[in-house]
């Protein structure tokens, strides 16, 4: 709780640092594979990953395999919400008044054998070129980004989508918070 009222506060900020949250999204990404673990916090940036004895050995060597220096990178892009004009966007000039909400999207890219595009609140995973409406910006925009470029490299995007609840959209962002991660 504390690490949400700061980074929702005026001004915002945090104690968390890169490897806070890739520490968090390794625990993540291992309870999603089946394993039994769990992080707490304190007030800093240290992260402690909480398991069962049994499991120490397994937990251990997933998190060096995950952890390896250059091996991911990641962006985060928190939410918004609009508390008047709503609509703003679709006038010229209009205003509206936002503000930002402790939910988030986090965008991991690793290196892989093709490019796949990830949803670990849905479990769908897509290619490229695959026809997906619910992937279509996104895809769109790792095309462009691949010919602006030049680059042939291939890679994993992983999206952990907190904008979201279960069958139910928010509205606070994510189609455009997913870009800037």
């Amino acid at each position: 709780a504390m690490h949400a009222t700061t980074t929702t506060s005026t001004p915002s900020f945090t104690f968390l640092t890169d490897e806070s949250y890739r520490a968090m999204e390794i625990v993540k990404t291992l309870r999603e594979k089946g394993y039994r673990c769990y992080f707490t916090m304190d007030a800093g940036p240290n992260v402690k990953v909480l398991y069962l004895k049994e499991d120490q050995e397994k937990i251990y060597e997933e998190i060096s395999k995950l952890w390896q220096k250059n091996n991911f990178v990641h962006g985060i892009a928190y939410g918004k919400l609009y508390l008047a004009g709503e609509y703003a966007i679709l006038e010229d000039y209009s205003k509206a008044l936002i503000t930002s909400v402790d939910k988030k999207i986090i965008a991991f890219v690793e290196p892989a054998n093709e490019i796949t595009i990830f949803d670990t609140l849905n479990k769908i995973s897509v290619g490229l070129y695959e026809k997906n409406d619910n992937f279509k910006l996104i895809q769109e925009f790792l095309i462009f980004l691949q010919q602006y470029t030049q680059s042939k490299k291939t890679f994993a995007l992983t999206i952990y989508n907190e904008l979201h609840g279960e069958d139910k959209k928010y509205g606070l962002g994510s189609s455009g918070a997913v870009l800037v991660a």
